[in-house]
Formats: C-alpha cells, structure tokens, sequence
C-alpha cells in the first residue's frame, strides 16, 4: 500500500537505493526504488524478473511496474495485470492509442487511487504470493 504523504511525482523521496542484482542486464548499477513498493521489486528479482523501472505513483497517479519484454510472460504466470492508463493513450511512443503498454503491470501490493487514503485497500490482495 502507498504511503507516501507530500512526495512530489519524479522526487527521489521515500526511497531505497538497491543494488542491481549481477545477473541484471543494464549500463547502471543501481536504482532508486519506492519504499511503497520496495519488498514487491525485491521479489521480483528474487523470481529472476528484471524491471525496468518502477512508481508506487505517490497517491497522485497509478503505481506501475515495467520489466524486459521477455519478463511479460514470467509476470502474467504470477498474476500481475497490465496498467491502462487511457491519459497516457498516445502521449510518448511507449503507449498505444488506448493507454495501453505491453511491459507495464499495476503493482499488487500498491493502493488504488481514492479520494480518502484511508479506505485504500491494497491491489489484488488475493494473489499475493
């Protein structure tokens, strides 16, 4: 769930800085990863899933995360369900016309969007691992 209170979209407030895992394929050696969403990225890797970036979305827009296309497969088998984001439908090239992008997925363990944080319940609760 999103607990993040006054963190600005693209600040690097409220979050950890990990390690790549060596296995990883990238130019980097580390990311700045939201501590919304930290022990679900952490599992993730744990799989052999790499992402390639991730946003709890800070209470103010949808929490994604986005890995390699050949990932998609690993992260529909554990039951993640892509992010449509009809806003994004054709803004960058990333996005079809219906705001939809194949690499992106909704975060389980991250909070819908409510106009009271306090009734926000986690996403896909049931499909935890």
């Amino acid at each position: 769930m999103c607990h993040c209170v006054n963190i600005e979209m693209g600040s690097y407030e409220n979050q950890t800085v990990l390690d790549y895992p060596k296995w990883f394929v990238s130019g980097k050696k580390a990311a700045g990863i939201d501590n919304c969403i930290l022990e679900e990225i952490k599992g993730l890797w744990e799989k052999g899933i790499q992402t390639t970036e991730s946003c709890c979305g800070h209470n103010k827009a949808p929490g994604y995360i986005s890995v390699l296309p050949e990932y998609i497969p690993a992260m529909m088998e554990l039951g993640y369900k892509h992010l449509v984001i009809p806003e994004m439908a054709n803004i960058c090239s990333l996005w079809d016309e219906n705001g939809f992008r194949a690499d992106t997925f909704e975060p389980k363990y991250s909070a819908p969007l409510s106009s009271d944080p306090s009734k926000q319940e986690p996403h896909n609760q049931s499909q935890q691992d």
